[in-house]
């Protein structure tokens, strides 16, 4: 009984950590090795990602991954995704996720943490289009945008990263 347990707890924890985000460099966002695009459907959307633990309606339609750490921006009307927003740091708006992305996120075969550095951004950007914004660092490429947001108390760490499907 005690073997069945602990195998439960590893392949739950494993579950949680498992997850793994990337713009490859053909720039195509993939999700645990599936494809993510705009024309997506909801449902199709559901079956990447699953279901979400929650739903919020502002301006757009928010799905809230509260284990995962991310969130899933879906326009209204359309119902296509606009942007992912993965949050390296617990936030405390009403949508935001429990739990922060435990998951790994890797931008043209770099791996971006909540301690990536701003050299390391400057590294990533150098293989996409150029953009810088205050507190932010920016890449764009021909299909994503991608926002990266430095932490408010901790200005050497990163919050999140937002990816916009283009």
């Amino acid at each position: 009984m005690k073997k069945i347990v602990l195998l439960l707890f590893l392949m739950i924890t494993c579950l949680s950590y498992g997850q793994k985000v990337e713009i490859d460099s053909t720039d195509t966002l993939i999700f645990n090795n599936k494809k993510v695009s705009l024309d997506l459907t909801k449902d199709e959307l559901k079956e990447v990602f699953g279901n979400p633990d929650r739903v919020t309606l502002k301006h757009n339609i928010i799905w809230t991954y509260d284990e995962l750490g991310f969130m899933i921006y879906i326009e209204p009307q359309t119902l296509k995704i606009l942007n992912i927003t993965i949050t390296f740091k617990k936030e405390t708006l009403d949508f935001s996720p429990k739990e922060k992305f435990k998951g790994t996120l890797i931008i043209f075969g770099s791996a971006v943490t909540e301690y990536t550095t701003s050299a390391g951004l400057k590294s990533i950007e150098r293989q996409a289009i150029k953009r810088n914004r205050p507190n932010v660092y920016s890449i764009k490429t021909i299909n994503h945008s991608m926002h990266f947001f430095k932490s408010e108390k901790i200005k050497t760490e990163l919050s999140g990263c937002e990816i916009n499907l283009i």
